[in-house]
């Protein structure tokens, strides 16, 4: 087993990305190759506990609401867009 205090800290924080890359730090510096395989088995294991990112939907209907407040709140609302256009 190898011991590595930072990235031990790393890991336990649940910063598993940043983690990972310390361990390869280490990995580098390792000269038995009894020490190599276990770095790279436990490196396995904690991209196990890496979660993906959630995926947020784009909703444009909250921008349109958002703009609309907006326009209510500065006096400028106008029904269909009239307060945009150009007048002749």
């Amino acid at each position: 087993m190898v011991r590595d205090d930072k990235a031990e800290k790393l890991e336990q924080a649940g910063l598993y990305r940043r983690a990972l890359s310390r361990w390869l730090t280490v990995l580098d510096g390792c000269k038995m190759d009894a020490q190599r395989e276990w770095i790279i088995k436990h490196r396995a294991e904690l991209t196990e506990n890496i979660k993906p990112p959630k995926v947020t939907v784009d909703n444009f209907s909250d921008v349109t609401r958002a703009a609309t407040a907006t326009q209510h709140r500065m006096g400028i609302a106008k029904p269909n867009g009239q307060a945009f256009r150009i007048k002749p």
